[in-house]
């Protein structure tokens, strides 16, 4: 049996709680059934609105109808109506889904009771720790889960008979919005710093706000737990080690993981009842509100501290991989120089990656190099992209074009279970593609290393785009500078320039040498235009360029004067230049004699010179001579038209 397709939705910002359920989840699938497109923006990361388009956009590029199930872990999925729209998608798809934090009738139901921890911490708060002046640091408006936990402590306040405003505009020192970001905590403490409102203990929507609080705390000359006692939510890896460690809520997200993977494999055994799993939290006081610190922290706490010099190591190596990845992708001269210079970078280093990688960029992204006109969307990706660099169980593919439906190019099969998390590439609202890290379910914990990298390539091939574009204008302004405007072949300065590369072959006695130059003059050109105006003798010009560029098809014409064409014969032309040149002649005759209008009757005298290296010190001495032979013709033929 083949194995079966999941796709899984995530905020990269979450990347602790959807670790851990990833942990739970993947270790607890059947082997070599499952393959895991796991879907990850970090728009909780970005300020931008335009931003955080380019961040979600990552949500819509599978077709659900290509997976068998879905999982949505939608804490964190509040912007904008995504989880809405991504229920909706399954639905329409009529595929199983699985969603955390949020139900609905037509998908199984798994979350962490909120509930349960929330009351274990606000019962300590009050009754173990005998604090009275207790204050909220929330997640986002209308957030699920921080909603939960503020609706949790507010009813239990109550009971005891202790204050809590309904509302942050009530009073914002004693319930604070942050919208999960590090400023919206920083903004908090040094709101109650500047009231003198410093409560008996804060507690925070997760533990990164209780973390950035402490640290804003301790700058302004506060102690926690001895000023102002601090909790958080997650028992996250880094609220452990913290100092102090974070007393916080458990959600047990990798028993949520288990359970999810039992659901998934009873709906490809044929299981088809909706189930609905609720697992309890549970709350873990630590140092941050008077706790000693147990063993379990101690050793991680010193397993940290040796692995500091590998990770600063690290960080100064990845750091020059990026430095270098962006140095040669920006030597390209071309889009189709991108998947060489990549290779060249990628192989000087060690994979950070793993042996599996992809960067695929959108069509449009490629296609707009050369036309500013066809502009990206934000929320929106292509049919069809290019995989520009694609690297799959350590072999480097060529560039190829897949189809959106196949999502990863060059999929091997290795007979395990494959996990694909993919981060989108985008800057200033322009959707340039993503990248797929591959077989590695913990890579989403460091959002850090994923969103760095992702913002450096994005911001890399936004600046190759620049660059190309650029490099494009400036090829049509030199071709711009060296034609001419009314007859469109090449014009003097064209002419200067060529003739000073000639200059330095002849110069350096360039043996290959072999040239001939024609110069042509327009006869009458100015009784035409006294005569009938300047109109037709613009039309006069035209037509006689017109007659000269299909004689001489394989030469450069240049018009060096008002009436004066110059031609450089080389090849064919240059073997043929006298044959072509009566037969030039005989054709104005044909051409006099039948055509009525003045403007598009032809005359023009001509004279040829052949290039000798003996007596040709040079390239003005042949057309001195050209031109010499072209005058003598000029009064033989005057007074022809």
């Amino acid at each position: 049996m083949s194995r079966k397709k999941v796709a899984l939705f995530v905020n990269g910002y979450c990347g602790e709680i959807a670790s851990q359920f990833m942990g739970g989840f993947w270790n607890n699938l059947e082997e070599n059934t499952v393959d895991v497109y796991s879907f990850c923006g970090f728009p909780s990361l970005v300020k931008r609105e335009v931003e955080m388009y380019g961040e979600m956009n990552i949500y819509h590029l599978p077709d659900m109808k290509d997976f068998d199930a879905a999982v949505i872990i939608a804490n964190g999925l509040d912007f904008l109506d995504v989880c809405e729209d991504l229920y909706k998608k399954c639905v329409e798809a009529n595929i199983p889904f699985i969603m955390t934090g949020s139900k609905k009738d037509e998908g199984h139901f798994i979350m962490s009771d909120n509930v349960v921890g929330t009351n274990e911490l606000i019962k300590y708060v009050v009754e173990d720790l005998k604090c009275k002046d207790i204050a909220f640091l929330a997640g986002g408006r209308n957030n699920i889960d921080s909603d939960i936990r503020m609706k949790v402590i507010r009813e239990y306040m109550r009971t005891r008979g202790l204050y809590f405003p309904e509302t942050m505009e009530e009073d914002d020192t004693r319930l604070y919005y942050s919208n999960w970001e590090h400023q919206g905590a920083i903004d908090y403490i040094l709101n109650i710093i500047k009231k003198d409102a410093i409560p008996d203990i804060i507690i925070c929507a997760n533990d990164e706000l209780a973390m950035v609080s402490c640290n804003e705390l301790e700058a302004h000359g506060y102690q926690v737990p001895q000023d102002v006692m601090v909790t958080g939510f997650d028992n996250s890896f880094f609220s452990k080690i913290y100092y102090p460690s974070i007393s916080s809520v458990d959600q047990q997200y990798d028993k949520l993981g288990i359970e999810c993977a039992n659901i998934i494999k009873g709906i490809f055994a044929g299981d088809n009842e909706l189930k609905e799993v609720v697992v309890p939290s549970k709350f873990c006081p630590k140092e941050s509100t008077g706790e000693l610190p147990d063993s379990d922290i101690e050793l991680l706490r010193s397993k940290v501290g040796k692995a500091e010099f590998t990770d600063s190591s690290f960080d100064t190596s990845f750091s020059r991989k990026v430095y270098d990845i962006e140095r040669y992708v920006l030597e390209s001269q071309n889009f189709y120089e991108v998947h060489d210079n990549l290779k060249k970078a990628y192989e000087l280093y060690e994979y950070y990656e793993s042996d599996s990688f992809h960067i695929v960029l959108d069509e449009r992204y490629r296609r707009s190099i050369n036309d500013t006109y066809d502009y990206f969307k934000a929320y929106e990706y292509s049919e069809s992209f290019d995989a520009v660099y694609s690297r799959e169980n350590g072999v480097v593919y060529e560039h190829s074009v897949i189809d959106r439906h196949q999502l990863v190019p060059n999929i091997v099969d290795m007979n395990k279970n494959r996990y694909f998390l993919f981060a989108p590439l985008h800057e200033h609202g322009h959707t340039f593609g993503y990248m797929v890290l591959c077989d590695n379910i913990y890579r989403i914990n460091n959002k850090n290393g994923v969103k760095k990298y992702e913002d450096s390539l994005s911001i890399t091939f936004g600046r190759l785009v620049e660059t190309l574009r650029l490099n494009d204008l400036n090829k049509k302004l030199l071709v711009l500078s060296q034609t001419d405007s009314l007859t469109h072949v090449k014009n003097r300065t064209a002419y200067n320039q060529k003739e000073t590369e000639y200059d330095l072959k002849i110069a350096n006695a360039d043996s290959s040498l072999c040239f001939s130059i024609g110069v042509f003059d327009i006869n009458n050109l100015k009784k035409i235009n006294d005569t009938y105006g300047h109109e037709k003798g613009d039309l006069y010009i035209q037509n006689s360029c017109q007659f000269l560029c299909k004689a001489y098809k394989h030469s450069p014409v240049y018009r060096i004067g008002g009436d004066e064409f110059a031609v450089i014969l080389t090849g064919a032309d240059k073997k043929n230049q006298y044959e072509i040149l009566n037969t030039m002649y005989d054709g104005m005759l044909k051409c006099n004699d039948t055509e009525e209008l003045v403007e598009r009757r032809i005359s023009m005298a001509g004279g040829i010179a052949e290039y000798n290296p003996k007596t040709d010190k040079c390239f003005a001495d042949v057309f001195k001579r050209a031109d010499e032979i072209m005058y003598n013709k000029k009064a033989e033929m005057k007074g022809s038209v």
